[in-house]
């Protein structure tokens, strides 16, 4: 029931939401320094995407480009340190039940003090809704927390869907930017493609229709998820006995019975790169396998089927709305760090080292 109410929300609030995209992208563009400074992407691709998320959640943005003070300290630090401190508990176990812990218990208060200040408004704003007469109701909002106020009353339910989307829109979005600006910055022929086929937007911005039929850019998108999932690893609790048709035995061809409350855990991250699935090439970054390939089980970056990501389609959006004016804005992009791309350590995958480039804006 909570999933479905979650979708009825994305669609109230319009998955394609240009404008809003639009905005933070030219913010963005104004915040990158002079041409030819050496700079690291990574930090203002986070700045990005937690002005856009908590904008589109809570109707008011954090404004981190303008002021990256405000990334920094208070609750987006608290929320960093949060993530970082769920980490280092899965990383151990059963000691965590021993293991002092007040500055992560801290972190947490203050992540939850901050997101339920927007629960409370968004509930008040819809008691003031509900006294008015039908017709003088504004059915014309489109703020994803009033969205979610006028389905369910349950302050806990809206907190946590809230705190879930906040993350997937934050991290796993930045995540995604950086990682494919890694490989942009070091494949010049892929940028001079991506510049190529962005040239008949005329340097506008694009509609939705117009960027769902970018295909080149769709396809760098998908490429950098199958190579890069910012959520590498999953897993689920079987509600019953179970049996999957393969993967046990000595050559992994046969059943396995999962019985009820087991955790069956997976790699998104391995799946994505198995040369028996993706051919020999599995490992490099090459954008025209899309030509041919199809969405199917071995590709599972937003999950897939009924329990699939229920933000996939604005995460799409977003990406690919800021890659065109991005390319619009910028000629050259140039690495400026000789080394490969190593894994980062933290919830979601993304480069280590960040992306350190330099960049020549377009005439």
């Amino acid at each position: 029931m909570l999933r479905e109410l979650l979708l009825a929300c994305f669609s109230r609030a319009q998955t394609s939401q240009l404008e809003l995209f639009e905005l933070h992208a030219q913010n963005l563009l104004a915040a990158f320094p002079p041409d030819m400074h050496v700079f690291d992407l990574a930090l203002f691709f986070h700045r990005y995407a937690a002005d856009v998320s908590t904008e589109f959640l809570f109707g008011e943005s954090i404004g981190s480009l303008q002021n990256p003070k405000n990334l920094e300290q208070g609750f987006l630090k608290a929320f960093g340190d949060a993530q970082a401190g769920c980490e280092f508990r899965w990383l151990l176990g059963r000691l965590t039940a021993i293991w002092p812990q007040p500055t992560f218990t801290k972190n947490v208060r203050l992540t939850h003090n901050f997101i339920q200040r927007y629960v409370e408004a968004a509930l008040h704003r819809e008691n003031l809704r509900n006294n008015k007469p039908s017709g003088d109701r504004d059915d014309t909002r489109i703020l994803f927390i009033d969205q979610l106020g006028r389905r369910t009353q349950d302050r806990k339910a809206i907190q946590d869907e809230v705190m879930t989307l906040f993350f997937a829109g934050t991290d796993a979005m930045a995540a995604l930017l950086v990682n494919m600006f890694f490989v942009f910055s070091k494949r010049p022929d892929v940028w001079d493609h991506l510049r190529l086929e962005v040239q008949q937007l005329g340097g506008k911005a694009p509609s939705l229709q117009q960027l769902k039929g970018l295909q080149y850019v769709q396809d760098c998108i998908r490429e950098t998820l199958r190579l890069y999932p910012p959520q590498p690893s999953n897993s689920r609790v079987a509600v019953r006995d179970t049996v999957l048709p393969t993967g046990g035995g000595p050559d992994g061809s046969s059943p396995v019975l999962v019985r009820k409350d087991t955790i069956v855990h997976f790699s998104t991250y391995a799946l994505h790169r198995r040369k028996d699935l993706w051919g020999d090439d599995a490992e490099e970054f090459r954008p025209e396998r899309w030509n041919f390939e199809k969405q199917t089980w071995k590709y599972i970056p937003f999950l897939k089927g009924p329990r699939n990501c229920i933000g996939m389609d604005f995460a799409l959006n977003e990406a690919a709305y800021l890659v065109v004016r991005l390319v619009q804005n910028i000629e050259t992009i140039k690495s400026e760090d000789p080394g490969d791309w190593v894994e980062s350590s933290g919830i979601a995958l993304e480069s280590k080292n960040g992306v350190k480039v330099s960049i020549i804006r377009g005439a």
